[in-house]
């Protein structure tokens, strides 16, 4: 292929259309995607230009750039992602906003999330019983599979998955003040689907992984917005229940 034109790095533009997504995507689905980066910094180019998702885009293995690039965010650089993809984020999610709303809606984050007195008070207990909760789900799960004295035969886990569940069920729980059970299990099991669709190719039919990413989606956005209703409707009784009481008080 040739170099990109208008100013971009050197590299492949690959198929019409498709670009170099089908490689990025097969690079992805194996247990070492880096593959696709590696073999186009060997020719010697460590910021190339390739297509991928209907889009011509820059990869950048130079730390240096890369520096570059996150020091000047919002100034030089302007953060954005390929369409199918901000398709599936939805257009207000966080990591899409720009200026002044995408500062405020982080210091607020920042400020109900992670400021100390929640790290200490909530953030942290719920990280160790969790954690504790998991470590005993393996026990008992060993022992159901293992009724009799051992025989040596350990049941396999696999922390990367244990630990994105961990981290999965904590987010759910501090946003949402939910706890782990069938809900969060399922609304984990669409938020994988979503995830999944990130790296595939953006044909939006049901049968494909991306067309199964944007029903789980709407499965996801639904299920927030029940709890959300949920919410309201409590802090409805709520309020109600304490005007009522106040009144008969001041009788």
């Amino acid at each position: 292929g040739g170099g990109g034109g208008g100013g971009l790095p050197p590299g492949r533009l690959g198929l019409p259309l498709l670009g170099e997504t089908l490689q990025l995507v097969s690079a992805y689905k194996t247990e070492q995607p880096e593959p696709f980066v590696d073999e186009r910094v060997r020719g010697g180019h460590r910021v190339f230009t390739t297509h991928l998702f209907g889009e011509a885009t820059v990869f950048s293995a130079d730390p240096e750039v890369n520096r570059q690039v996150l020091l000047g965010e919002g100034r030089l650089f302007e953060s954005s992602y390929p369409t199918s993809i901000s398709t599936l984020l939805g257009r207000r999610s966080l990591l899409l906003m720009r200026g002044a709303l995408h500062r405020r809606m982080h210091a607020l984050l920042s400020s109900t999330i992670a400021s100390p007195t929640v790290i200490r008070h909530s953030l942290l207990p719920d990280i160790d019983r969790l954690i504790r909760r998991t470590l005993d789900s393996w026990e008992e799960e060993d022992e159901e599979d293992h009724p009799a004295p051992s025989s040596g035969t350990a049941r396999r886990v696999l922390l990367q998955d244990q630990a994105k569940k961990i981290t999965f069920e904590l987010t759910v729980k501090q946003l949402m003040s939910v706890e782990p059970g069938e809900w969060t299990e399922g609304l984990r099991r669409e938020y994988l689907r979503l995830i999944e669709g990130f790296f595939s190719i953006p044909i939006p039919f049901s049968f494909t992984t991306y067309g199964r990413a944007l029903q789980a989606r709407t499965k996801v956005a639904e299920a927030v917005r029940s709890v959300v209703r949920e919410r309201k409707r409590e802090m409805g009784i709520r309020k109600s229940s304490d005007e009522s009481s106040t009144g008969s008080s001041s009788r």
